[in-house]
């Protein structure tokens, strides 16, 4: 089931129950925050419409205010589209990195002659500087950041970014669930990765028998 909310004069959402509960416990709305179910017409507290069902929020102040009581919320016939950020999502970024990636080995494959080398790496530079562009865009960041994908090591923490966040990311400050879901399945990954080379070098170091 998804919700609507009522933030700073405007409409905001769907969001998830999942999501709500973690913005309660951000402190990024309360549970007077006016709230909609996408199915219904009616507004109510976000309270109200999650059956007293919020977790405990953190110390600080909200970042965005409740609607005030007495304050009429717009109709459901008046709720705006959910919101639409430009630029490319996670997911068509790493399909067009792949692309990138399978062409760019195609490339190498079928033309390897020298003459073919500087067209190859500024045709593969291009189409990588243009997706992240448009995955800053995305992500509400400046478009010159995308230009740290060039520079080694902070690239590492471009291509991470571009993976893992949601758009309006500079914005919101913090990675969603999927994007929190992905950078722990990474350290996973990585933390196997190195115990499977040091596992094979001390194996290699050790005398045979």
């Amino acid at each position: 089931m998804a919700f609507y909310l009522y933030l700073n004069d405007r409409v905001a959402g769907p969001y998830g129950v999942d999501e709500l509960k973690d913005m309660v416990t951000h402190r990024e709305v309360t549970g007077e925050t006016a709230a909609c179910r996408e199915s219904e017409t009616e507004w109510s507290t976000l309270e109200q419409v999650l059956g007293g069902d919020l977790p405990q929020a953190k110390s600080g102040s909200p970042v965005s205010m409740p609607m005030q009581r007495g304050q009429n919320a717009p109709g459901r016939h008046e709720l705006a589209e959910p919101e639409v950020h430009r630029g490319i999502d996670r997911s068509t970024y790493f399909f067009v990195c792949l692309l990138v990636g399978v062409g760019s080995w195609l490339a190498d494959r079928y033309l390897g002659a020298p003459i073919y080398y500087l067209p190859r790496v500024a045709a593969a530079a291009l189409v990588t500087l243009g997706v992240t562009i448009a995955r800053a865009v995305n992500m509400e960041k400046p478009w010159w950041w995308a230009l740290l994908v060039f520079i080694p090591f902070l690239n590492l923490y471009v291509w991470f970014l571009c993976l893992a966040a949601q758009g309006g990311y500079q914005r919101i400050g913090r990675l969603d669930r999927a994007g929190r879901s992905f950078f722990f399945v990474l350290v996973a990954a990585v933390i196997l990765f190195l115990a499977f080379v040091l596992f094979n070098v001390i194996r290699s170091t050790q005398a045979p028998w």
